[in-house]
């Protein structure tokens, strides 16, 4: 359960060292349980950059991960985290030198990395999604796109039925098949990469296609910005709060729209990040290709870190960050709820006090979410 931020509690940072981004989340638990989100910060790393086809994380790539855990280690003592959780998922996981990575984040940083499971990356995956939906006794199918793999759940409300993790992610196939090149991507390509998804899934896709699916739930950045950007192309406008349903024509259209795109265009696209477009295509193809579930037209978009906008707390909480913003003389302006629409590297407080001292000394604007106590700047 979560909370509304003051109290007495154990203070916790979790870091989540994926293969495209890594996240940091700070959190307050009270001894009931009931816990309060301090902060939340992502940067697109790209750890998996390259390290597929040797198995071997890249030397370039190891260095930004040690300074961005330097960065997240130094946030979580800044508000006294009493424990740190560190866990790497595909890119380390496959990797033939993650020992000698793991053991230098540690010399650096003093860090301990956890590497999971696949299965492990599918069950908590199926947790957070799953806690942030209405209850249903239905099976549904959670499905996430990660920089080095792919997950997939069956589920309800109370349990999961069946686990799956895939080596299918978009950072992956971008290495093998497009190396971030510069020119459009042509049918017959993008046809190529989606019949080796479907060739990759078809076995895991098999097993799942033996429960009575009910719902498609996608989670993951990847698809966020895919339902973005269909939106706009459809309806000219950004999605509101409330549209969390895709339809697969729609996704397709997208699709075909960003395959006639150059990468530099891509990255001129609305509400894209420069380091999310040279993935995108390769997440479009992951997406259509192994999402032909029989009579599952439309995708709900998912996701454990979504904020609720009545909350009772916002009002209050907009008026402090305002304060403490003309306080520090930095602009600010409102934002979209979802934590995939934050910048990359972000910073949250949740009250006035701690907004003061994380804004102390920087320059940019603040960002205010149109849920309870989260702000961030950059």
């Amino acid at each position: 359960m979560q909370g509304t931020g003051s109290g007495v509690g154990r203070i916790l940072g979790i870091i989540d060292l994926g293969s495209n981004s890594a996240h940091l989340m700070v959190v307050r638990i009270a001894p009931n349980g009931v816990f309060a989100v301090l902060n939340r910060v992502k940067h697109m790393l790209r750890l998996g950059e390259n390290a597929f086809q040797e198995r071997r994380l890249q030397e370039e790539a190891m260095q930004r991960a040690f300074h961005v855990l330097h960065s997240f280690g130094a946030m979580c003592a800044s508000y006294g985290a009493q424990e740190v959780i560190t866990v790497a998922t595909s890119a380390v996981r496959d990797a033939h030198n993650a020992q000698e990575f793991i053991q230098r984040a540690y010399e650096a940083t003093g860090l301990a990395v956890t590497v999971v499971s696949g299965q492990e990356e599918a069950r908590l995956i199926y947790l957070g999604v799953s806690s942030g939906l209405p209850h249903s006794l239905g099976q549904r199918l959670f499905m996430d796109i990660g920089g080095g793999s792919t997950e997939l759940a069956v589920g309800n409300s109370l349990d999961h039925a069946c686990l799956e993790s895939l080596k299918l992610g978009c950072v992956r196939l971008d290495n093998q098949f497009l190396q971030g090149r510069e020119k459009p991507v042509s049918d017959a390509e993008f046809a190529a990469m989606r019949n080796f998804v479907r060739m990759e899934a078809s076995h895991s896709l098999q097993r799942v296609s033996a429960y009575d699916i009910t719902e498609l739930v996608g989670s993951s950045g990847t698809i966020q910005t895919l339902h973005a950007l269909g939106y706009r192309l459809e309806r000219g406008a950004a999605p509101g709060p409330d549209e969390t349903t895709l339809t697969l024509d729609n996704l397709r259209r997208t699709a075909r729209y960003i395959c006639s795109l150059p990468m530099s265009k891509r990255k001129e696209l609305p509400g894209v990040s420069p380091r999310r477009a040279e993935v995108l295509v390769p997440g479009a193809a992951i997406h259509t290709g192994r999402l032909d579930v029989p009579g599952m037209a439309r995708i709900l978009l998912g996701s454990d870190l979504c904020v609720d906008a009545t909350h009772p707390y916002a009002a209050e909480a907009s008026r402090n960050i305002r304060e403490a913003a003309q306080s520090a003389g930095v602009p600010y302006r409102r934002l979209l709820r979802r934590e995939s629409d934050l910048p990359d590297g972000c910073l949250c407080a949740g009250s006035a006090e701690e907004a003061a001292r994380l804004l102390e000394g920087r320059e940019g604007n603040i960002l205010l979410t149109t849920g309870a106590k989260e702000l961030s700047a950059f």
